[in-house]
């Protein structure tokens, strides 16, 4: 190491909470979760009004046409389940996808400024001690929060 290095640090968890397009996300996600619940629990209610329908007709049906209706019902229920596996997936999926995109603009914000300013390295830090001139959290989250400040979840 050198007199003339410059070290700043960054904690990632200041700008995570306070970057708007992080909550944007955040808030997408949110939605789209409980537009799947609400989907599928009116899909499951469906299915229980088709199941008491059943019991009731159960009483005058011969017990083959009660079998295939049984096994038809079943496997509805199994599609259902295996639509929210798919659809959880896909979500998570979009989830993560986003935030990577975003954490990948973070560094390229972090390694503007640490050019602009001439840091031969920036460290990620979560709770440091230091000189507040080497912490250019602020500056990334204001240029994060210019530069993006929403984010269309691909899902």
């Amino acid at each position: 190491m050198t007199d003339d290095e410059k070290f700043a640090r960054v904690d990632m968890r200041r700008i995570n909470e306070a970057s708007l397009v992080f909550h944007d996300i955040e808030v997408q996600v949110n939605h789209l979760f409980k537009e799947l619940a609400i989907r599928l629990d009116t899909k499951a209610k469906d299915l229980m009004k088709t199941e008491k329908k059943l019991e009731k007709k159960a009483k005058i049906m011969d017990a083959a046409a009660l079998a295939a209706e049984v096994n038809l019902l079943n496997h509805q229920k199994q599609e259902i389940q295996e639509e929210l596996k798919i659809d959880r997936q896909r979500l998570e999926k979009a989830y993560v996808d986003a935030r990577s995109v975003m954490n990948r603009k973070i560094t390229e914000v972090i390694e503007t400024i640490a050019i602009k300013e001439g840091y031969s390295a920036v460290f990620e830090v979560s709770a440091l001690v230091s000189d507040e001139r080497d912490d250019i959290t602020d500056d990334v989250i204001r240029q994060m929060n210019d530069i993006v400040t929403s984010y269309k979840i691909d899902y």
